[in-house]
């Protein structure tokens, strides 16, 4: 049986899933689908013998991200081994929503049970950010809680890790709520951390996530070349290390931390040198439309993500 989970708010559907798993009674296991080769690698056998070992634990697997398998003909092949009688159950997380022309959704369709998320509302992230809060003995008023709401991604697992940071903040000053201040600290960098997720969003051409961030980032006119510059500059950062300049040079002559060298490089087996060169000239053009009144910058933005 094929249970598979995706949607807009992925952060759900790994909840979801682990909560159907153990209501199974069963443990799992993952696999990652840009890892695996072919079918007989999701297949083959997953067991695990407990610490006490005179029992055994059937491992259910989870694929995470499947329909990033390099292997074309893989759905086939899994429908062949469900006709040939593979009776395991299998269950598959996608960290977007999949389109419905999407191979791995209608092989879902047709031999599973298939599970959707929805874009969290803003009342569902406001309670989130705020329960993770005061688990942590913290307090925050609604005025603030409205100001951060207004701040934070859709994704709960980013809003996670930002309500996270902002506790060991208000910590750190030996406070028991968080304030105005933390937020201004905190989210300075805000267009900075959101442009990551695009040109994430990009490399996969996930059309709905980017027109999200796009719309996330642009909250004035103001903020529209401080957008294209830290997307010029991500791009320029891709460029270098897919010509394998070196780390050493990246981090002394151009001044990049390490982490942000590792954090591209996972990005440079999406994009091909022409593709770079093609979102250089389309950000380049837009920027010059923009500075000459030609178009308005959110529409120019939007626009640009159609073309992807």
């Amino acid at each position: 049986m094929i249970f598979l989970y995706h949607g807009a708010d992925h952060y759900a559907s790994w909840e979801n899933m682990v909560l159907a798993i153990k209501k199974s009674g069963k443990s799992y296991k993952t696999v990652c689908g840009d890892e695996i080769k072919n079918a007989n690698d999701i297949f083959s056998s997953i067991e695990n013998i407990s610490m006490f070992g005179h029992e055994r634990e059937e491992l259910v697997t989870v694929v995470k991200r499947l329909s990033l398998s390099k292997d074309k003909s893989i759905y086939k092949n899994l429908e062949q081994k469900i006709k040939d009688g593979f009776k395991k159950n299998l269950y598959i997380l996608e960290e977007k929503k999949l389109d419905k022309t999407s191979a791995l959704l209608r092989f879902a369709l047709k031999y599973g049970q298939v599970f959707e998320t929805r874009t969290p509302s803003l009342d569902g992230i406001k309670k989130f950010a705020q329960n993770i809060i005061q688990k942590e003995g913290l307090s925050i008023n609604q005025n603030v809680l409205n100001e951060l709401s207004g701040k934070l991604p859709q994704d709960k697992y980013a809003i996670s890790n930002e309500i996270e940071k902002l506790i060991i903040l208000a910590k750190a000053h030996k406070k028991n709520h968080i304030d105005i201040d933390d937020l201004n600290i905190l989210l300075t960098n805000e267009i900075e951390i959101f442009t990551w997720d695009l040109i994430d969003a990009i490399s996969v051409k996930d059309k709905n996530k980017a027109f999200l961030l796009v719309n996330r980032l642009l909250k004035r006119n103001e903020d529209f070349p401080l957008i294209i510059a830290a997307i010029t500059n991500q791009l320029e950062l891709l460029s270098l290390i897919m010509s394998c300049t070196p780390t050493d040079i990246l981090t002394s002559k151009f001044k990049v931390h390490p982490y942000v060298v590792e954090k591209n490089q996972r990005h440079i087996n999406r994009f091909t040198r022409s593709q770079i060169k093609m979102l250089f000239l389309k950000t380049a053009n837009l920027d010059f439309s923009v500075k000459q009144g030609k178009i308005e910058p959110r529409l120019g933005l939007n626009m640009l993500i159609t073309t992807l």
